[in-house]
């Protein structure tokens, strides 16, 4: 999900106190089959207020079409190449030469390593720092470590307490590897990524968090933290500073923050509360209002907050419910969604009921507040068309109706269909192993799910990984008609297939 700002200085991008000129980035997903080509992305940037975009990867074509154009980039490393770049320095050195140092005229100003991986990929949380090392040493190697910083976006299920803000505090499971982590954010500058939606909070309790508290309304009613005898307009401003007060509290009051995804859809099933064309508007045009004004938070007044909205486009690939392909601020014919705010040359009148489209950023699970405050968000059950087999594939096993909404009362995996296009397979892997968390650990080279080295093998392994930490909800093993539940276990050999979040 997206936002960022252009500095008098690059090592002022990332200091504690920012210039609120351009704070605003964009998270550019490309889990999609109709998005533009990237000199189009361009000229629909141009017409923005965007100087800052957000990849889940390093897509040449994107970083080959930007040159040039003054926008910054952040661009990404997914979950699945943690372990390489951890495992081997040479690795890293081929990753940066290969999709940095390639691209000499494209401003890559930070490299976000894997996505949420201590909520979600706990196997690897060992290696994200050694990985980030290998990257530091490889960035240094050729003169760029001051100017490309490095970090890995968290969820807010980091917190073990978020509410009061000021009371903010990491889970202790996590200290082994924050710890020293945050040292090496301290020692090379760069940021603290978290991953923050006030949208999953309300449609989780929508009957004890106001809906003006979450949209940056002025006639929301002001949160106390008694603890700091401070007051807190809007939820995003509280969950930033439970994570400074977490930083703090671990010995580090001088890293930034870095809101890596945040944003609102614009539609979504019937009961995913609140997803409308209008609250998007207000949430995301109040955001960047609220961003822009240089107020910062309560905790700390006047400092910018770097911020990426989640997303530029709508993205019709992404599995789950409707909301997850509705996060966009545009539709792929460059057609705004709705007016944000952010656009220097009217666009489009956008349709009086936008097609589905763009996806939803990951769960956010933060401690329950009292009432009306920062609360965090389970997942959200929703109902979807139901998944018709391809032609010439092995069917789903039916599953017995569910006791749970959306849960199978029996056990199930999730698999690919072996009769599945590769491209789309390949699209599925890179969501579920970037975007979606999956644990995709064990199919890298001489893990115990590697072999066979096949891309329905992988995608197996990575599908299932994400069908089982999404509730076994059936629509999350749709991925474009690619997977198929079953209900024989496909574990092999070594190679376990997890059952269960």
């Amino acid at each position: 999900m997206a936002r960022m700002a252009q500095f008098l200085t690059l090592l002022c991008a990332f200091s504690v106190v920012v210039s609120s000129a351009g704070a605003i980035g964009i998270n550019y997903g490309q889990v999609a089959s109709d998005l533009p080509a990237p000199a189009t992305v361009l000229a629909l940037v141009k017409t923005t207020t965007i100087n800052k975009i957000k990849l889940y990867n390093a897509d040449p074509a994107t970083l080959n079409a930007f040159a040039g154009s003054g926008i910054d980039f952040i661009i990404g490393a997914g979950n699945d190449q943690i372990t390489p770049l951890a495992s081997d320095p040479a690795i890293a050195v081929q990753w940066v030469n290969a999709n940095i140092v390639a691209y000499p005229q494209t401003s890559i100003v930070a490299v976000c390593l894997g996505n949420e991986v201590l909520s979600y990929a706990p196997e690897l949380d060992g290696l994200l720092l050694p990985a980030l090392k290998n990257l530091h040493a490889a960035l240094v190697a050729v003169n760029l470590s001051d100017k490309v910083k490095l970090s890995t976006p968290h969820s807010l299920a980091i917190l073990a307490k978020s509410f009061p803000p000021s009371l903010g505090t990491f889970h202790i499971r996590h200290a082994e590897v924050i710890t020293p982590m945050l040292s090496f954010l301290a020692e090379t500058r760069s940021p603290f990524m978290i991953n923050a939606y006030p949208y999953f909070a309300y449609g989780a309790n929508p009957k004890n968090i106001s809906l003006d508290y979450v949209l940056f309304q002025p006639t929301a009613i002001p949160v106390k933290d008694k603890t700091a005898n401070l007051m807190y307009s809007n939820m995003l401003d509280a969950q930033i500073d439970a994570i400074y007060a977490a930083l703090g509290r671990s010995g580090y009051t001088n890293i930034s923050v870095m809101v890596t995804e945040t944003g609102w859809p614009s539609a979504g099933e019937p009961d995913e509360v609140g997803a409308t064309i209008a609250n998007a508007q207000l949430y995301n045009s109040g955001l960047i209002k609220h961003i822009d004004s240089g107020l910062g938070t309560p905790a700390r007044p006047n400092v910018t907050v770097e911020t990426y909205i989640f997303a530029l486009y709508n993205e019709n690939l992404k599995p789950g419910p409707a909301s997850e392909r509705n996060f966009g601020l545009f539709l792929s014919s460059g057609a705004a969604v709705y007016s944000s705010g952010l656009n220097t040359v009217p666009s489009t009148t956008p349709p009086p009921s936008p097609p589905p489209a763009t996806g939803l950023p990951p769960m956010i699970p933060v401690s329950p507040p009292p009432p009306v405050v920062p609360g965090v968000p389970p997942t959200v059950p929703a109902i979807p068309p139901p998944v018709t087999p391809t032609p010439g594939g092995s069917p789903p096993v039916p599953i017995p109706p569910p006791t749970t909404p959306g849960i199978p009362v029996v056990a199930s995996w999730c698999v690919a269909k072996e009769t599945a296009d590769p491209a789309a397979l390949q699209v599925g892997i890179d969501f579920a192993c970037s975007e979606g968390q999956a644990n995709c650990g064990p199919i890298q080279a001489g893990q115990a799910c590697f072999d066979p080295n096949t891309l329905v093998n992988h995608a197996s392994f990575a599908y299932n990984s994400y069908y089982q930490i999404n509730n076994r909800n059936y629509w999350n093993c749709f991925f474009n008609d690619t997977g198929r539940i079953v209900t024989v276990d496909p574990s092999f050999g070594t190679c376990t297939y997890p059952l269960g979040a």
